[in-house]
């Protein structure tokens, strides 16, 4: 069955005009905006639309910083380490981070998931205001403090299953169900992103709650 077609115009006004809002309240000349939730909850899509509206603004994703298979915990160790450890937020704060707030160009590299390694990717340039930081985890707490908001997106589990399956195919869904919500889920529970968000979106009808 064909997914009835979502507007997305009222929600990217409305983003618009919360970070439009940020930049003057805060007086600040570039901002970090993280849009975050849990896997397959719409963030991409609405990160891309805004994006695409906003000049001088760039998307980075938290998926191109997923980590190596040699550096990344082992599925079955996941819960020995900090939630989010699959990622490398180090290394995003580092190479992406410091030097975008610092007002220079950004080298962004890029974990290559078919290669399983981290590669040359693309450029942020120095004029850049507005970076979208785009994925799970990006509003985690060794994040928190770079972020001028945050927006968390709310789609019920099985919704999200059902996206997953129709993106991924079905035969990712035992990553899914074994090792990406069950983190995911400790996310949630033991740093509360949907509380520190500043703006909440349900990622069905993309309308704020």
């Amino acid at each position: 069955m064909a997914r009835r077609a979502i507007d997305l115009v009222p929600l990217i006004s409305a983003l618009q005009n919360s970070i439009g809002s940020a930049f003057e309240s805060r007086g600040r000349s570039r901002m970090i905006v993280a849009l975050d939730g849990l896997g397959a909850s719409g963030k991409s899509t609405v990160a891309d639309e805004l994006a695409a509206t906003l000049d001088r603004s760039a998307v980075v994703r938290m998926d191109d910083f997923y980590c190596p298979t040699a550096i990344r915990p082992k599925p079955d160790k996941l819960a020995d380490f900090p939630v989010g450890s699959a990622f490398d937020r180090e290394r995003l704060i580092r190479e992406v981070i410091t030097p975008f707030i610092a007002g220079l160009e950004v080298e962004v590299r890029i974990y290559d998931w078919d290669l399983d390694e981290v590669r040359s990717g693309w450029t942020v340039a120095s004029h850049t205001q507005l970076l979208l930081l785009e994925g799970v985890y990006s509003s985690s707490l060794p994040l928190r403090e770079f972020l001028n908001l945050a927006v968390w997106f709310e789609v019920p589990r099985q919704a999200r299953l059902a996206r997953a399956e129709q993106r991924d195919g079905h035969d990712a869904l035992p990553q899914w169900l074994d090792e990406w919500m069950p983190q995911e889920d400790r996310y949630v529970l033991e740093q509360a992103p949907a509380q520190f968000a500043d703006i909440v979106v349900d990622g069905q009808s993309f309308q704020l709650r």
